[in-house]
């Protein structure tokens, strides 16, 4: 069988907006959530608190409020939420009533005793127990048991592995096979990774090498790396058309004004990367001839295989829901025998040792 795990980055911008986090994050969230419970279809959403915990330390509680209250609402309606870091937060500044972010800060590993107030344990640990003790309050026997590192950039992957290791979070979710990326403010290589769709890892072996005595289980963003598959499914369906957004995803990456160079880029990145599972950005034609790919290529039969589809209610607008609508429709139209929508935890209690 084949499990798709709906996944969301619930978590705001990284860049100045003039759009209120109700407009930003909550209420595309809600309108996400309806859609889901239409169908009857559970989520999983990883939920960045390190937002919540700066909003407060700057006395800004209204933000952390309505957070809590919507992500309590999400696990009484039976939807999963896991662990999203992005540690960019813990040096963010409001200045004039904006937040201003440090770009140098944006990975899990720019933080450490010698140069920070906070290290990456202490990150870790502090977001970790506030999205339990949130839950706690609805849910006592919620647990934590998957992290999503923010902007994919786990790597290097050991101390945070140890990390996971330690406070028994089972499953890794920041892998996108095939993706690489090193702008001095991301770093992430997973051209690398074992052939396997799901594998076992662990600190020592860290992500490229399965270990099948490990305690870290992998479930991927689904993406297609091969050549001309790929090319295929990028040219023959539509483009999803994008709605304006709300806000800039980060000012992290600089790019020469020259239109050739960009070209080149753009080029470079689209022969050497993969094509993601991306509910923000590939229409639901491109994403069902993923599925069609998966089936295909791996073993679902007689194996469980499951990967994530990813999307951010930040970027998401009528058009992706309207998109999210169709994918759903045609995935229990014409895969009810060999796919299952399942979430995180479920594949959790499915994949424990």
């Amino acid at each position: 069988m084949l499990h798709l795990c709906l996944t969301f980055d619930y978590e705001l911008f990284f860049a100045h907006t003039d759009f209120s986090e109700q407009d930003v994050l909550f209420k595309p969230t809600e309108r996400i959530l309806d859609l889901l419970d239409e169908y009857d279809i559970k989520a999983t959403f990883y939920a960045d608190t390190a937002s919540c915990i700066r909003y407060a330390e700057f006395g800004l509680n209204d933000f952390p409020k309505s957070f809590n209250a919507q992500i309590t609402s999400m696990r009484k309606r039976k939807h999963d939420i896991q662990l999203h870091i992005h540690p960019i937060w813990y040096n963010a500044k409001l200045e004039k009533g904006k937040w201003q972010f440090d770009n140098r800060y944006y990975r899990l590993h720019a933080f450490d005793k010698i140069h920070s107030e906070v290290d990456m344990r202490q990150i870790f640990l502090e977001t970790k127990n506030y999205l339990e003790s949130v839950l706690k309050e609805v849910d006592n026997n919620y647990k934590c048991v998957s992290f999503r590192a923010g902007g994919f950039c786990i790597q290097p992957e050991q101390e945070i592995f140890k990390l996971m290791e330690e406070n028994r979070i089972i499953i890794d979710s920041s892998v996108c096979k095939g993706l690489y990326s090193n702008t001095g403010t991301h770093y992430y290589n997973f051209t690398k990774t074992p052939e396997k769709e799901n594998w076992w890892m662990s600190s020592e072996s860290g992500l490229c090498r399965e270990d099948c005595n490990g305690k870290i289980f992998e479930i991927p963003i689904g993406s297609i790396c091969k050549k001309p598959e790929k090319w295929l499914i990028v040219h023959k369906n539509p483009r999803l058309r994008r709605e304006e957004l709300k806000g800039k995803t980060s000012d992290a990456i600089e790019m020469s004004a020259f239109s050739c160079k960009k070209l080149l880029q753009k080029i470079n990145d689209f022969w050497n990367h993969s094509v993601m599972m991306s509910l923000d950005s590939a229409h639901y034609k491109a994403l069902i001839e993923m599925v069609y790919y998966y089936l295909k290529t791996y073993d679902c039969v007689n194996q469980e295989i499951y990967i994530c589809l990813i999307g951010h209610p930040k970027l998401f607008g009528i058009t992706n829901l309207e998109n999210l609508k169709n994918f759903i429709e045609q995935i229990n139209n014409q895969f009810s025998d060999a796919v299952i929508f399942n979430t995180i935890e479920q594949a959790y209690q499915e994949n424990r040792k």
